[in-house]
């Protein structure tokens, strides 16, 4: 008895597209998922200070490898240290921290796909400059490998958190980089009651730090922007 092929081809057709429909579909799910890549840093520092900045991975699903990199205000911030998390096995710091553009902070692979929570890197800062400092992931050359157990590796789609840092000098109450008239004539306004600081302005203006501001820490403003 001679098969009739041609149709068992057109049986098995819709059987076939139905295969099809629910793998696009899973793979369409799968790509879906979106990890999320933070930078955790503190809102506020003062000029002479060091900071810690973690760098944070979550929603990682069969994460195998990657490598991270950042950019930063380089006038404000100077990166001293790279300290890797324990959430990823054979994860290395970069050895160039002197790259003009960006800085490389970390790169890790392994053969072993595992989902990840946590923080990849902490970076430890000396703060140099006041005004606000930013710290962005740089998504040029950020990449994340999924599991390549598949013909080709795949990569994991994500997106960022960027921070923003409110750096200030003693008088620097405007935060704008220097210590001038405008800082003071601000917190005179501030005590007649005609206008608010924030909490990092006012750390900035109280010149004596007794935790009062007052006409005192005008006077030192004053003076100080004359000796600047």
């Amino acid at each position: 008895m001679l098969l009739n092929f041609k149709n068992a081809k057109i049986k098995f057709l819709p059987a076939l597209i139905c295969v099809f429909i629910c793998l696009s579909a899973f793979i369409c799910t799968a790509q879906a998922a979106e990890a999320l890549l933070s930078v955790d840093a503190p809102e506020s520092a003062q000029v002479d200070d060091t900071i810690d900045v973690d760098i944070v991975l979550s929603d990682a699903e069969s994460l195998t490898g990657g490598s991270v990199y950042i950019s930063f205000s380089r006038k404000k911030l100077q990166i001293k240290s790279i300290t890797t998390g324990s959430v990823i096995k054979n994860c290395y710091p970069a050895v160039n921290l002197e790259n003009e553009e960006y800085l490389s902070v970390i790169t890790f692979g392994s053969i072993f796909a595992a989902d990840v929570n946590g923080t990849l890197a902490t970076l430890t800062f000396e703060v140099i400059g006041s005004g606000e400092a930013s710290i962005k992931i740089n998504t040029d050359y950020t990449e994340f490998s999924g599991d390549f157990s598949g013909m080709e590796t795949s990569y994991i789609s994500y997106s960022t958190n960027d921070a923003a840092i409110k750096i200030y000098q003693p008088g620097d109450v405007n935060i704008d980089g220097s210590v001038d008239l405008l800082d003071a004539i601000s917190v005179m306004k501030y005590l007649d009651g005609e206008t608010d600081l924030d909490s990092v302005s006012q750390s900035a203006a109280d010149m004596d730090e007794n935790g009062t501001i007052d006409e005192a820490d005008v006077a030192r403003i004053l003076k100080k922007s004359i000796s600047e």
